[in-house]
């Protein structure tokens, strides 16, 4: 009797701890939600590369850094089926065909736009059987300049990612390759992937990480060596590209329980992205941020500069953008329209509500809008019978100032202004959604013997080339040359360089501002 029990307890040992068989049904399907813990390389020596049979593979020091929720959706409701039916001309039966081809999907991580270019919303699409799981087709909004358009490309070869059931001992080659043609799109570039996916289940047994111990696992290498070319205007180009990643699949859990990956260079295979299932944790955000361009332009056309951001926030269920004039944004990788140049201070806020209380980490930045074009130039061209606005733009609107008390002169609205006395005076000006105020400008008296004393002597003029100046007892601080539009085109005295034609020389004294005309022949 005790000979019984002693081979019925051996027996219920074998039965806990042999290798497993891992099905169809046992991978995720739509709705399936899993928290996946992401961890720094620091893995404190493990090996991940050692296996066999009922092998322990002990990894219960692995870090946490940030975590995401993987979640497998319907394709259906991805965005793409129209636009994969019209590419593969499929108009009256769409939603057949498709079916027919995907029954389940996984958005990755959030694209970005920079510059006007980029990807967003990038889901790939799968066909899972009891057989084989197979990527066949991913999409993305594809963002060109103004446009943004919903774009699928699909596998030329489908890329076989898993058979099912996965046993211990499985050992098979799939091919694949995919090719993407932006050249309809007015981006001169072909990017084609030739693809061999090799897997091996090279051992079972136990596993522990910092969710726990997972008594049946089975472990697979995959090995993905890519054959890139690259065609553009300069020819193609092309590289090779291996990545090996090894997976832990428990029969309790949709999605590998552990996944390593990194690629080979040289022979030499390093870590470099380690993810495992685990439960939701409060982790300390990070609030990371770039954006381009870095040194935006007020743009002339559109009375604006756009910009693009893009974070790299981790750790947070919320995001808050202060973009530093009054607006803000929630969106993960917003582009802003500043209506005005200037200096901005932009603030994004990245929350952990899952933390009680909450949790919130910010990072700010300077950005500095400029005025390359001078397009809301502030300055003033005093002569000595007016006061001039630089700025020109069309749609401005002018109102003049009397400094002395501050309030408007009745009337006096137009880019011109003539004073009527001596004082000091200024513009207000708005142009578009900016408004700005010129600083103050002294107008002397007209007409007198000191102010005739008073106005600097330029010759020759018309003149071919260097201006000479006679200003008495005056000292001269600076120079502008300034055209019939209203732009700085020189800062001497020097027109060699300018063409033929009439400009304003904007003399500034210990007498004043004074503004000649010069013919350059």
């Amino acid at each position: 009797m005790k000979h019984l029990y002693f081979w019925l307890c051996c027996l219920g040992l074998t039965s806990v701890y042999a290798q497993i068989t891992y099905t169809s049904n046992n991978f995720a399907g739509i709705g399936a939600s899993t928290i996946l813990s992401s961890t720094q390389l620091n893995t404190a020596g493990y090996d991940f590369t050692q296996t066999g049979t009922n092998y322990a593979w002990n990894y219960p020091l692995l870090d946490v850094t940030s975590q995401d929720t993987q979640t497998w959706t319907d394709p259906n409701n991805s965005g793409y089926k129209t636009s994969w039916c019209f590419t593969n001309g499929y108009i009256f039966n769409c939603n057949s065909n498709f079916n027919n081809q995907f029954n389940l999907a996984l958005p990755q991580r959030d694209g970005a736009v920079l510059g006007g270019y980029g990807l967003t919303n990038i889901v790939s699409h799968y066909q899972k059987s009891a057989t084989a799981l197979t990527n066949k087709m991913f999409g993305a909004q594809l963002t060109v300049g103004a446009n943004s358009v919903p774009v699928t490309v699909s596998y030329t070869v489908p890329d076989q990612e898993y058979k099912f059931p996965i046993q211990y001992s499985d050992n098979y080659t799939n091919p694949s390759s995919f090719s993407v043609d932006l050249n309809a799109l007015g981006i001169p570039i072909i990017y084609q992937s030739d693809n061999q996916r090799t897997n091996v289940v090279e051992g079972w047994g136990s596993l522990v990480t910092p969710y726990g111990t997972f008594a049946n696992t089975l472990k697979m290498k995959t090995t993905l060596v890519s054959n890139i070319t690259i065609t553009g205007d300069a020819g193609p180009t092309n590289t090779t590209q291996t990545t090996i990643s090894y997976k832990w699949f428990d029969a309790q859990y949709r999605v590998p329980v552990l996944e390593v990956s990194g690629n080979e260079i040289n022979g030499v295979w390093a870590a470099t992205q380690i993810t495992y299932v685990d439960i939701q944790r409060c982790l300390q955000p990070t609030a990371v941020f770039a954006y381009v361009p870095v040194l935006p332009d007020y743009d002339s056309a559109t009375l604006s500069a756009s910009v693009s951001f893009i974070t790299n926030a981790q750790n947070y269920q919320q995001l808050q953008w202060d973009f530093g004039d009054g607006t803000t944004s929630s969106s993960p990788n917003p582009t802003h329209v500043y209506q005005c140049p200037g200096t901005y201070t932009v603030t994004l806020s990245a929350i952990n509500t899952f933390c009680v209380p909450s949790v919130t980490e910010q990072m700010s930045m300077a950005l500095v809008v400029t005025d390359s074009q001078n397009v809301l130039s502030n300055e003033v061209i005093v002569s000595d019978t007016s006061l001039t606005a630089v700025r020109n733009h069309v749609g401005t609107q002018y109102v003049w100032l009397d400094c002395n008390n501050n309030l408007p002169i009745p009337g006096a609205t137009g880019q011109v202004y003539t004073p009527t006395t001596p004082g000091s005076y200024a513009v207000s000006l708005v142009t578009g959604n900016c408004t700005s105020v010129s600083d103050c400008y002294d107008f002397p008296s007209l007409g007198t013997i000191t102010q005739t004393m008073l106005q600097p002597k330029l010759y020759p003029n018309p003149t071919t080339g260097i201006v000479h100046i006679e200003l008495g007892n005056a000292e001269l601080k600076s120079v502008r040359v300034i055209d019939i539009l209203g732009k700085v085109v020189e800062n001497s005295l020097n027109l060699s360089a300018l063409h033929r034609g009439l400009y304003l020389v904007e003399l500034n004294t210990s007498h004043g501002v004074f503004v000649q005309k010069v013919v350059k022949e």
